[in-house]
C-alpha cells in the first residue's frame, strides 16, 4: 500500500471523500445518498494506493487497484513512484502479504 503523509492528505484542496467538481458543495454530501456518494469517493482514492503485488520489483509496471500504471525506479539516492515521479519517503512496515511505503504526495486518482 501506498501511504501518502499525514500533512500531504491535509494539504490536499479536497478531502479524498470529496468530489472532484467544487460547484457539488457540502450538502451533496447529506443524507444516505451522500454518505454512499462519500463512500465510493473514498473508495476511489484507496484503491488508486493500493498495489496488488508484493514484492513490488524496481521499475515493474503495475496497475493499481483503480487500474493507474505505475512503477518505480531509484533517482540517486531516493526512491520515486512514475509517472508522477512521487518522492517514497520510507518503507514504513513489513507485514506478510506487503508493504507499506510513505509518500511525499497522492497517487493522481
Amino acid at each position: 500500500m501506498i501511504a501518502p503523509l499525514n500533512s500531504v492528505i491535509k494539504a490536499l484542496p479536497r478531502k479524498p471523500w470529496e468530489d472532484p467538481d467544487p460547484s457539488e458543495g457540502a450538502d451533496s454530501f447529506s443524507g444516505l445518498a451522500g454518505e454512499g456518494k462519500a463512500a465510493r469517493n473514498l473508495q476511489r482514492f484507496v484503491e488508486a494506493h493500493i498495489v496488488p503485488v508484493s514484492p513490488f520489483e524496481e521499475k515493474q509496471k503495475v496497475k493499481t487497484l483503480a487500474g493507474r500504471e505505475i512503477w518505480w525506479e531509484m533517482d540517486g539516492d531516493t526512491m520515486k513512484i512514475y509517472p508522477d515521479g512521487i518522492k517514497v519517503r520510507d518503507v514504513r512496515t513489513t507485514v506478510p502479504n506487503g508493504q507499506i511505503w510513505t509518500v511525499e504526495a497522492v497517487i493522481n486518482y
